[in-house]
């Protein structure tokens, strides 16, 4: 079963009465998924920063395992998110990030500082975000994400 890794990403504000949980820096190095060496894979959750004055970070979750983390945030006894506020999906369009890097070449005997512009293409892909609440322990919101490798 998933979980201590996303305990430890998941918490309470400290001083918080409105119930209120954050996304603290739990590492990327994913869930653990049973006792070791039981030979089971492991989740990879990623932080997804959020710099708006909300700080609401959300968790990227590898699609594979999506629904066991789903369930262990709805049945783990300190979580309990039993409650999808929103579900929202978000197509993320190809983009194109261009970088430039000086170089010192010698032209004709001379050399010179010369900038160079390297382009690179960043696929684009489908987004899906939830909002889990616990009804029952009043907290959240916990974000979720799930995206695909592309958009083909």
């Amino acid at each position: 079963m998933p979980g201590a890794q996303i305990i430890r990403c998941i918490s309470k504000k400290a001083g918080d009465r409105g119930g209120g949980l954050y996304i603290s820096d739990c590492g990327n190095a994913g869930t653990d998924q049973g006792a070791r060496g039981s030979g089971r894979a492991r989740a990879r959750l990623e932080i997804v920063r959020n710099a708006s004055p909300s700080e609401q970070h959300s968790l990227l979750i590898d699609n594979e395992h999506a629904l066991g983390v789903a369930r262990f945030l709805r049945d783990d006894p300190a979580l309990r998110l039993d409650y999808t506020s929103n579900v929202t999906g978000v197509d993320w369009p190809d983009t194109v990030v261009k970088e430039t890097t000086k170089t010192k070449q010698v032209i004709d005997g001379i050399e010179r500082d010369i900038e160079q512009v390297i382009e690179r293409k960043m696929p684009g892909y489908l987004e899906v975000v939830h909002h889990l609440y616990s009804m029952e322990l009043k907290h959240g919101p916990v974000i979720l994400r799930l995206r695909t490798t592309n958009r083909a």
